[in-house]
């Protein structure tokens, strides 16, 4: 959702480029800027909106099936999660939605702002001093990220992972048993002992 919400913001901030330059009214282009949070937001919803709600009622049903099966532990795991998806759903459209529409209508007020600094330049040497900072600082954390060393030092580490992860994982010892599986009056029981040999 906020990836599709910062993709059409940065779509209409281009499209709005050369009518920013031409306009030197600060207000005028604030109350036009205000008016597209809704188009923004309709935009957003309309993207992300049906697949968000599908894979949330897919997912809830099934965990809701998951409560009516015998195994207390599996009935508690679905219970749990069936109730954080339709809690992260609702947070999603009803909390984080208008949040974007506060946080855009900040944005927005403090892009205007920042093209009113011109009058005071102490302010915008310092913010300028930070962006270049800044700058600095994500060149520098893409070399690193980019070079050699950083892929031979994340490669190794996996490899480290990958290897104690298949060593503990077969010291492992199972402990589910069918008696946990299944309640103890459940004629699965009888049919396991008619059927299959037991070590």
């Amino acid at each position: 959702m906020l990836q599709s919400w910062q993709r059409i913001c940065s779509l209409a901030e281009q499209l709005n480029e050369e009518e920013k330059e031409e306009n030197n009214n600060l207000i005028e282009l604030e109350e036009k800027l205000e008016k597209l949070i809704c188009k923004r937001l309709g935009q957003m919803l309309e993207d992300v909106g049906p697949s968000v709600t599908i894979t949330s009622a897919t997912n809830f049903l099934a965990f809701c099936v998951g409560i009516f099966t015998p195994t207390p532990e599996i009935q508690l795991f679905c219970a749990g999660n069936a109730s954080a998806i339709f809690v992260d759903y609702i947070y999603q459209l009803f909390l984080f939605t208008p949040f974007l529409a506060i946080s855009a209508k900040w944005e927005m007020k403090e892009n205007a702002k920042k093209r009113c600094r011109h009058t005071l330049p102490v302010q915008r040497r310092f913010f300028l001093k930070i962006s270049q900072k800044l700058a600095q600082f994500l060149r520098a954390y893409c070399r690193w990220i980019s070079s050699g060393f950083t892929a031979t030092l994340v490669a190794t580490t996996l490899l480290i992972f990958w290897g104690l992860s298949a060593k503990w994982a077969s010291k492992a010892i199972p402990n589910i048993t069918p008696r946990k599986l299944f309640l103890a009056d459940s004629p699965l029981n009888e049919a396991r002992k008619k059927n299959f040999f037991t070590n």
